[in-house]
């Protein structure tokens, strides 16, 4: 099987449509009044700009993924313990999977990172509690960014490894006692979700709630297109890099998937 650049990117164009569908209704409402914390006609290129750095914030880790999964093999092979691959595979990009579920953990893993780093700054570092340094400010702003960007790029290497794993039929056995588990299906979508919303809710205490509740769904729609463009992306890496990546985490070798990128 070949892998021309240009198969890839209209593979990639076709099963990123749900978010560019986000991205065009966004910048349609934005421009025509304030959403997702922009405003007027500066939408038609602040929203697309915000879009595609945050997602190449996303897409940059999965250059790190072999050597993070080598590091994580060190750790979770410890004592009796082993990674183990299967035949139970599944590299495809779905409905579900890639549209909804991995969407919302990345939505809700970044809040709660944010929620937490936000609290822990408010308590020992004299930041202010309230709605302007919860929400993305007016201006721009050099140490948002960053703060922000490492954020992104740790939720990213962290969900691509355990998406990486689930995907290529990854186990965990014991060896003493023979019991095999999965390494983490799914991560769980409900409980980080629940919990990053509930953290940005107590940090927009002074708003009242249906305005709390309106940023947050805010904050959701503006992470749902980079979001779901790293899942399609983390597809499209399995398909052409799946075997070494394989090798990397169990350190046996590697047996690129078969399934193709698919909705």
């Amino acid at each position: 099987m070949t892998f021309a650049p240009r198969a890839i990117i209209k593979d990639g164009m076709q099963a990123t449509w749900p978010a560019l569908l986000v991205l065009a209704t966004n910048t349609l409402l934005a421009a025509g009044g304030e959403f997702t914390f922009i405003a007027g006609p500066a939408a038609f290129w602040k929203v697309p700009l915000r879009y595609l750095r945050l997602s190449l914030i996303l897409a940059l880790p999965l250059f790190l993924l072999p050597l993070f999964s080598t590091a994580m093999r060190g750790i979770l092979r410890r004592g009796s313990r082993e990674l183990v691959a299967t035949t139970d595979r599944d590299t495809a990009v779905t409905a579900v999977k890639s549209y909804v579920i991995r969407p919302i953990q990345g939505i809700g893993v970044t809040l709660l990172l944010g929620s937490k780093l936000l609290s822990f700054l408010q308590g020992f570092a004299a930041i202010p509690a309230g709605v302007a340094t919860v929400l993305p400010p007016p201006q721009f702003s050099p140490g948002r960014l960053l703060a922000l960007s490492a954020i992104v790029a740790f939720v990213s290497l962290l969900l691509t490894y355990l998406w990486s794993v689930d995907d290529l039929g990854v186990r965990h056995r014991n060896n003493r006692t023979g019991e095999i588990k999965m390494v983490g299906k799914y991560l769980g979508v409900l409980l980080p979700t629940l919990f990053g919303v509930s953290g940005f809710f107590s940090l927009l205490q002074d708003e009242p709630w249906p305005v709390a509740a309106g940023h947050v769904m805010q904050m959701a729609i503006v992470f749902y297109p980079p979001f779901l463009t790293l899942a399609v992306c983390h597809a499209l890496y399995l398909k052409r890099r799946g075997g070494m990546l394989l090798s990397k985490i169990t350190g046996g070798p590697g047996n690129p998937p078969s399934a193709d990128v698919a909705v």
